[in-house]
C-alpha cells in the first residue's frame, strides 16, 4: 500500500527568507502596559513610523483597531482606531516637521515630537467621536463651468463635453468617418454654453481619489448636477454623510468613521 503526502505539506513551504527590500513588513519589540512582545509592522510614507495592528490585553490580542508606532522605540505614537484614521493620522504626522528617525534618546527628549503627539492625541480622539475624517483629502463642492456642445445644421448635440478639447476630438473624427457611420457637416462648430449646469459633490476622505463623485443614479453615467439643495438631499438618499465644514464622505468611507 502506497501513501501519498498530501498537497501543501510543510516539506513544500518555501525556506528562503524573503529579501528585504521586498517586504514593506519590519519586526519590532512593541512596548505594552506590562513589558516588550515581538510584533510586525507595516513601513509607512513617514520614515520611522511604522502602521500596525493594535494588541492589547492579558494576554495580549489583536482588536481590530490600528495604531502608528515608533519604529526606534517601539512606542505608540497615535490612538488605537480604524484602519482609515489611523492612515489620516499618519498624514497629520507627516506635516509637522519632526524627523521620526532619530533614536531612542533623541526622540524622547524632541519637543516637536511630544507636542506632534498631544496635538494628534485629541484631534483623532475628536474625530473618532465625531465620526468624522481627521484630514480631508479634497473640498467636496465643486461649481461645475460651462461646457461645450457641437452645433451642426442647425441642431445641437446631446452630449455635452468638459473641455474643448474633448468635442473638437469627437467632431473631427464624425467629419472624417467612413460611410454609415455618423457624419457631421465640415461646416460644424464647437460652442460653450452661457453658464455652467449646477454643482457637482465628491468624497473628501483621503481613501477615495479625485473621480469619486456621486453619480446620478438614474442615468448611471454622468456626475449628479444640480442646486446644492438637491445634490445633497441625493446624497443623503445614497447614504453618504455631512461633516461639519460642508465637507461630505461617500457611503463606503462613512462606514469606516463609525
Amino acid at each position: 500500500m502506497t501513501t501519498t503526502e498530501p498537497v501543501g505539506t510543510v516539506a513544500d513551504r518555501p525556506r528562503t527568507p524573503v529579501p528585504a527590500g521586498e517586504s514593506q513588513l519590519v519586526e519590532l519589540a512593541a512596548a505594552f502596559h506590562n513589558g516588550l512582545a515581538p510584533m510586525v509592522g507595516q513601513r509607512t510614507a513617514v520614515p520611522g513610523l511604522l502602521l500596525m495592528p493594535y494588541a492589547t490585553g492579558t494576554p495580549l490580542r489583536y482588536t481590530g483597531d490600528w495604531c502608528l508606532t515608533h519604529a526606534a522605540t517601539g512606542a505608540r505614537v497615535s490612538l488605537p482606531a480604524g484602519h482609515l484614521h489611523t492612515r489620516e493620522a499618519l498624514r497629520w504626522l507627516a506635516g509637522r516637521g519632526v524627523d521620526w528617525t532619530q533614536p531612542a534618546p533623541a526622540i524622547l527628549d524632541d519637543p516637536a515630537a511630544k507636542d506632534a503627539i498631544t496635538a494628534l492625541f485629541y484631534e483623532l480622539w475628536e474625530a473618532r467621536e465625531d465620526h468624522r475624517p481627521l484630514v480631508y483629502a479634497r473640498t467636496s463642492w465643486r461649481e461645475w463651468p460651462p461646457r461645450y456642445r457641437i452645433r451642426h445644421r442647425g441642431m445641437v448635440s446631446i452630449e455635452a463635453f468638459d473641455t474643448f478639447e474633448a468635442a473638437a476630438e469627437l467632431a473631427d473624427d464624425a467629419v472624417t468617418m467612413q460611410d454609415g457611420a455618423l457624419h457631421l457637416h465640415p461646416d460644424a462648430e464647437i460652442y460653450r454654453e452661457h453658464r455652467g449646469p449646477g454643482w457637482g459633490l465628491r468624497c473628501c476622505s483621503i481613501d477615495c481619489g479625485d473621480s469619486s463623485w456621486l453619480v446620478d443614479w438614474a442615468a448611471d453615467e454622468w456626475h449628479a448636477l444640480g442646486t446644492r439643495t438637491d445634490i445633497a438631499d441625493l446624497a443623503r438618499e445614497e447614504g453618504w454623510a455631512w461633516h461639519r465644514g460642508d465637507y461630505w464622505t461617500c457611503h463606503g468611507c462613512t462606514r469606516q468613521y463609525h
